[in-house]
């Protein structure tokens, strides 16, 4: 039998100010430290992103 994937929204709070930054999915037995290591690198590589300029008629 195959254990199910679990799969748990995860939120951060700053402040005021929550947001949904993703979606965590562990399979039976998976360390959850090193899967949110993961998540938390992905969210801090799109921050780090340079962000697209868009001129006023809206185009890039």
């Amino acid at each position: 039998m195959t254990a199910a994937w679990l799969h748990m929204p995860v939120q951060l709070t700053v402040g005021d100010h929550t947001i949904e930054i993703g979606t965590l999915t562990l399979a039976a037995g998976e360390q959850v430290g090193p899967s949110l290591a993961a998540l938390f690198r992905k969210v801090a590589d799109a921050f780090e992103a340079p962000a697209e300029e868009v001129t006023d008629d809206g185009t890039a």
